[in-house]
C-alpha cells in the first residue's frame, strides 16, 4: 500500500501492541511495498506437501479466489475508507467529546484531554499530534477529531489515503490469468528432465516452520532466547573477544603486538581491471520493470507519493468568481492542469479566493491550492471565529434539541401504543360482557317464562347491567380524549420543528450578508489602492 508507515523504536525490547505510543517515533517510507501473505505460513501449509507444480497451482488458485472474494466484498461497501477504519473513527468521535479545543493558528491547536488530564498540540496541515497515536496508525485520533469538529470540517478526508476503499479496490483490481493444460504447452527442444530420486528418511516428517528467537516460547508462556550471535567478555580485564579461560593466552598476544616491529603498511586495495570488465551491471528491461509501465498501479502510487500531503479548504458556489483559471501562472504539478476557481467557506479563511486543483475525488485530488486574496486582518479573523462559534454551538444546541424531541416523541409513541393495547383489551372486553349481558338476559327471560320468576329481581339485573355499561362507556372517552392530547401534542412538536428549521434559514441568510459586506469592502479597499497608486 502507498506510504505504509515504518516504525523504529527508542528502546532495544520490542514491545507489546499496547504499549504506550510516546515511546515511538514514526519515519514514513514511500513506494514501500509490503506483503503479509508469506508471513502467514498456514495460509500455504496444505500446498507445501505437494510437488512443484501442484503446489503452484494450488497457491495460485487460492490467491485468484482471494482477490475475487475481497473485490467483491469491497463493492458493497459505501463511503469513502474501509469499514474497519470508519468504526475506529467513530469510536475516536465518542472520545472527542471530552476534549477542549484552543485554536492557537490556523491549522495549529491546544487540545486539553478530559479523560487523562493531559495536553497536546495538533498540526491538521502537518497531520501530527503529540500522543503520535495519528503518525503511528495514519488514522486520526480523538485529539485531532476534536479539532476537526471545532473548524467544522470532516475527519475522514485526514485519514490516510491507504485506508480507502479505492486504494482497497485497486489493490484487488488486477486478475491473474490462469495457465492452459499441459496439452497446450510448448514443447522444448533440449535434454528431458525428470524427478528426482525419492529417498524415504527416518522419523516423521517434518511440519513445523523455524522459529524466531524471540518466537520461542515455553509451556510457562515464558521468552527463551540463545546466546548466539552476543561477543564473549572476559570477567577478568571485561574485554571482549575471550573469557576467563583464555585470558592469559589474551594478553601473551597483546604483549607480542606491542614489540613487534611497527612500519607495515597496510594493503591497499587495487581495482584489478581484468575483473572488473567481467562485472556488468544489470539493468531490468523497461518493458518488465513496472516502474516504467504508466498503465501499472506500482507507477500511478508512485506518481501520488509525489504529491503533497494537504488539503484543499471548503470552499461555496460564488457566482462572481467560478470556472477555470485561465492564464494563471500556477498550475498543478500532479496532473499538469488549470486549477479553478473557488471561494473559502470555512474558518478565518472565509471569503478569500484561491485556485484549487480541478481533479474531482478525494483521492485524485492532489491537494493544489494557491491563495489569491491576502490573509484577512486580525480583528476579521476574531470576528469569523466567533460567528463560526457560535454557528457550531447553535448546531449543537439544535442537535441537543433534536435528540431530546426524538426521545420525547419516542416515549410519546410508546404510550401511545400502550394506549391503543389497552383500548383494543378493553373493547374486547365490553364486547365480551356484552355477549355475556345479552345470554344472561336472554336465560332470565326463558327462566321467567318457564319458571314464572319476579319482575323485580329481572328489574334489578337490568339496572346494574346498564351501571357498568355506562362506566365502561365513560373509560372509553377517558381514552378517546388521551389520544387527541397526544395527538395534540404531536402536532406542537411538528410545528416547533418548522419554526427552528426557519430560524435556521435566517441565520444562513445573515451569514451570506455578511460575506457580501466583505466582498463590497474588499472591492473598496482595492479602488481605494488604485487612487493611491494613481
Amino acid at each position: 500500500m502507498e506510504g505504509i508507515p515504518r516504525l523504529r523504536l527508542w528502546r532495544e525490547d520490542p514491545p507489546d501492541y499496547g504499549a504506550n505510543p510516546d515511546l515511538f517515533t514514526v519515519e514514513v517510507e514511500h513506494n514501500g511495498f509490503f506483503c503479509g501473505l508469506g508471513s502467514n505460513l498456514t495460509y500455504i501449509l496444505q500446498a507445501r506437501e505437494m510437488p512443484m507444480l501442484s503446489m503452484l497451482d494450488n497457491i495460485f488458485y487460492k490467491i485468484c479466489n482471494r482477490m475475487v472474494t475481497k473485490d467483491d466484498e469491497a463493492n458493497k461497501w459505501h463511503g469513502t475508507i474501509c469499514p474497519k477504519i470508519k468504526k475506529k473513527v467513530e469510536k475516536a468521535t465518542k472520545l472527542a467529546k471530552s476534549c477542549r479545543v484552543k485554536v492557537a493558528a490556523a491549522d495549529l491547536f491546544h487540545v486539553w484531554s478530559g479523560e487523562y488530564e493531559r495536553e497536546y498540540n495538533v498540526d491538521l496541515k502537518a497531520r501530527t499530534c503529540d500522543c503520535n497515536r495519528w503518525q503511528l496508525s495514519g488514522i486520526p485520533c480523538h485529539h485531532a477529531i476534536a479539532c476537526c469538529r471545532t473548524m467544522r470540517r470532516d475527519s475522514d478526508q485526514y485519514v490516510h489515503r491507504c485506508y480507502s476503499i479505492e486504494a482497497y479496490k485497486r489493490a484487488y483490481a488486477y486478475k491473474l490469468v490462469p495457465l492452459r493444460a499441459r496439452v497446450f504447452w510448448e514443447k522444448q527442444p533440449g535434454m528431458q528432465i525428470h524427478p528426482p530420486l525419492y529417498t524415504k528418511v527416518m522419523g516423521r516428517p517434518k511440519k513445523n516452520i523455524n522459529k524466531a528467537p524471540e518466537e520461542k516460547i515455553t509451556k510457562d508462556g515464558a521468552k527463551t532466547l540463545t546466546r548466539g550471535g552476543l561477543t564473549m567478555h572476559c570477567s577478568i580485564c571485561g574485554k571482549a573477544n575471550h573469557n576467563k579461560k583464555g585470558h592469559d593466552k589474551y594478553m601473551q598476544s597483546v604483549e607480542a603486538n606491542e614489540v613487534a616491529p611497527t612500519g607495515e603498511q597496510e594493503e591497499e586495495e587495487h581495482d584489478i581491471p581484468s575483473i572488473l570488465q567481467n562485472i556488468i551491471h544489470q539493468r531490468p528491461h523497461p518493458a518488465m520493470d513496472p516502474t516504467h509501465q504508466m498503465d501499472s498501479m506500482v507507477y500511478r502510487m508512485g506518481q501520488e507519493d509525489f504529491a503533497p500531503i494537504d488539503y484543499c479548504p471548503d470552499s461555496w458556489d460564488e457566482p462572481t468568481f467560478t470556472g477555470l483559471a485561465a492564464g494563471c501562472p500556477e498550475v498543478c504539478r500532479l496532473h499538469q492542469k488549470e486549477p479553478v476557481k473557488r471561494v473559502a467557506f470555512e474558518g478565518t479563511n472565509t471569503g478569500r479566493r484561491f485556485y484549487m486543483c480541478s481533479v474531482q475525488g478525494y483521492i485524485e485530488n492532489c491537494g493544489f491550492h494557491s491563495w489569491l486574496d491576502d490573509e484577512w486582518p486580525q480583528p476579521m479573523k476574531n470576528t469569523l471565529l466567533k460567528l463560526w462559534g457560535m454557528y457550531h454551538d447553535m448546531h449543537n444546541a439544535l442537535l441537543d434539541e433534536k435528540i431530546e424531541n426524538g426521545k420525547l416523541v419516542k416515549d410519546l409513541n410508546e404510550e401511545r401504543i400502550k394506549v391503543e393495547k389497552k383500548y383494543s383489551s378493553l373493547m374486547a372486553d365490553v364486547s365480551k360482557f356484552m355477549n355475556d349481558t345479552e345470554r344472561q338476559v336472554m336465560q332470565a327471560n326463558y327462566d321467567k317464562i318457564m319458571n314464572g320468576s319476579e319482575e323485580e329481581k329481572l328489574r334489578e339485573i337490568r339496572t346494574k347491567l346498564e351501571n357498568e355499561l355506562m362506566k365502561a362507556n365513560d373509560k372509553v372517552a377517558m381514552l378517546k380524549e388521551g389520544k387527541i392530547a397526544d395527538d395534540r401534542k404531536m402536532k406542537l412538536m411538528e410545528e416547533e420543528t418548522l419554526l427552528l428549521k426557519d430560524e435556521k434559514k435566517k441565520l444562513e441568510y445573515q451569514l451570506f450578508d455578511l460575506f457580501k459586506l466583505s466582498s463590497a469592502r474588499n472591492d473598496k479597499l482595492v479602488k481605494i489602492k488604485q487612487i493611491c497608486e494613481q
